[in-house]
């Protein structure tokens, strides 16, 4: 993104840096906010330790003179998680050209109605209002925060550590390439009915104990 947004104002000396490793000519047009394949697809694998240091010390150069574009590529890049409106969802209902070419022998059944239909209702599934909710990432993300405020504020440290996994796998999310990847916090989200019971009852059980 600093390359794209101001790249008048890079050095000789940094464009050469960002080079060894980048392909400096083509990288402001593979740029993409939300996912960083396209960029580090191009990655120079026998780039040496002495390229990986200047091209850190171009990159540090670049964060001092204008943190705002390194701010923004990183929002850019996670705000999805945190976001409820931003949706990213994709199914897979058709075979990769590549299991073919594998030797992998696949045909389809005759069922290309009931496929179809199955599909739709997949690709339909997070706009459905309320219902599609629950595999929202955004959504998931402030009910986890949620349920760890009130946890904090009733100071019942102990039973943070059911939320754990979920928090190490959003941070997991948070440093990946992609923003908004259904795939990357599947585990979570999946595994929230689950923390939202354990959460109940340890606030059931817990209100129970005081009563006493």
């Amino acid at each position: 993104r600093y390359v794209k947004e101001n790249g008048e104002n890079i050095t000789n000396d940094e464009k050469k840096a960002i080079d060894k490793i980048l392909d400096y000519d083509t990288l402001a047009e593979r740029y993409s906010p939300e996912i960083s394949d396209p960029v580090k697809n191009e990655f120079n694998r026998y780039s040496t330790e002495e390229d990986l240091k200047n091209y850190f010390k171009a990159w540090f150069n670049g964060l001092t003179k204008r943190p705002d574009i390194y701010i923004e590529a990183t929002f850019n890049n996670i705000y999805g998680y945190f976001y409820p409106n931003k949706t990213s969802w994709y199914i897979y209902y058709k075979y990769d050209t590549r299991i073919v070419e594998d030797g992998f022998n696949y045909k389809y059944n005759n069922l290309s109605f009931s496929r179809d239909l199955l599909s739709s209702v997949g690709r339909s599934f997070p706009y459905i209002p309320i219902i599609g909710m629950s595999v929202n990432i955004g959504f998931n993300v402030w009910i986890l925060c949620i349920m760890l405020t009130y946890m904090f504020y009733k100071k019942r440290c102990s039973d943070i550590i059911f939320l754990v996994p979920a928090f190490v796998l959003l941070l997991v999310c948070i440093a990946s390439p992609v923003n908004t990847y259904f795939r990357y916090a599947l585990p979570f989200i999946f595994g929230m009915p689950l923390m939202i019971a354990l959460f109940l009852d340890n606030d059931r059980r817990w209100k129970n104990e005081k009563k006493r």
